[in-house]
C-alpha cells in the first residue's frame, strides 16, 4: 500500500519504523532553530531601511557628526545577521540527541523569547530614528548600541547553552 493523505501518509508509514519519530523530532529542532535564526535575521535586515533613510536625511540636512555612527550601526546589524544566519544548524550536543532534556528545552525557548523580544526593540528604535530631530540622532543610535550589546551577549549565552558549556 502506498502511502497517501487517507492513511497519514508518511507519518502512518513513519510509526512503524524503529527511530524514525525520534528522527523526526530532531529534524524538526533543527528546522525549528534555523527559522528562529532567519527571523531574527530578517528583522535587522529590514530596519536597514529606516536606517539607510535617516542617514540620507542628516547628509542632506548637512548633520555630519551622527554619520558616522550610522555607518558604525549598518556594520552591527550586518555582523548579527551574519551571526544569526551563519550559525550550524543545530549543534551536535543538543539537537544530535533524540531525547531532549525539557529543562534544557526550556531554557533555549526562553532565550529564543528574549531574543525575539531584544530584536524587536531593537527594530523599534532604528524605526524610529528617521523621525527625530537631527540633534537626538546620535543619543538614539548608542541606545540602540546598548540594546545590540544586551542582544549579543544572549545570543552568545544561547550558543554556549547548545554547545553544552552552560
Amino acid at each position: 500500500m502506498k502511502p497517501s493523505e487517507e492513511s497519514g501518509g508518511w507519518q502512518e508509514l513513519g510509526d512503524w519504523i524503529p527511530g524514525y519519530r525520534g528522527y523526526q523530532a530532531l529534524e524538526a529542532r533543527r528546522e525549528s532553530d534555523r527559522l528562529q535564526r532567519e527571523m531574527l535575521a530578517r528583522i535587522l535586515e529590514d530596519v536597514k531601511t529606516p536606517l539607510n533613510q535617516a542617514a540620507l536625511r542628516l547628509a542632506e540636512e548637512m548633520q555630519l557628526e551622527p554619520l558616522p555612527l550610522c555607518e558604525r550601526l549598518r556594520g552591527e546589524l550586518d555582523r548579527l545577521i551574519g551571526s544569526f544566519r551563519g550559525a550550524v544548524d543545530g549543534y551536535s550536543g543538543f539537537f544530535d540527541s533524540v531525547q531532549v532534556d525539557e529543562a534544557m528545552l526550556e531554557r533555549v525557548y526562553e532565550f529564543d523569547f528574549s531574543l525575539l523580544g531584544r530584536t524587536k526593540e531593537i527594530a523599534e528604535k532604528i524605526e524610529a530614528i528617521p523621525h527625530q530631530a537631527p540633534a537626538e540622532t546620535a543619543t538614539a543610535i548608542r541606545e540602540v548600541f546598548t540594546l545590540i550589546n544586551e542582544l549579543t551577549f544572549l545570543w552568545k549565552q544561547r550558543e554556549e547553552l547548545l554547545m553544552g558549556l552552560q
